[in-house]
């Protein structure tokens, strides 16, 4: 991701305005969310978990053989994200 810096392990610091315009004057974006707010992308870990726990797994079904090439990976990974928004059972289905 270029031009984008990378969420801070303490992201407090990060969030002081001096830091902002210095960032913003870089022509970076900061990847983080509101001040002192540790749900900010709760949603998007939680699915980016899923996938890795899924797609590591020795026992996926996703897997077919090694991963080689770039187009190996984003086979995978629209395989699973095509299964995981239109055929795994969702709650609301009482299934």
């Amino acid at each position: 991701m270029i031009g984008v810096l990378r969420r801070p392990v303490e992201s407090a610091q990060y969030t002081s305005i001096k830091f902002t315009e210095t960032v913003a004057l870089e022509g970076l974006v900061a990847s983080i969310g509101t001040i002192g707010d540790a749900y900010d992308n709760a949603a998007a870990e939680t699915v980016i978990g899923l996938y890795k726990n899924e797609e590591v797994a020795k026992t996926s079904p996703f897997v077919t053989g090694p991963l080689k090439t770039l187009a190996d990976v984003e086979k995978l990974t629209f395989d699973w994200l095509d299964w995981y928004n239109n055929r795994r059972l969702h709650e609301y289905l009482s299934v």
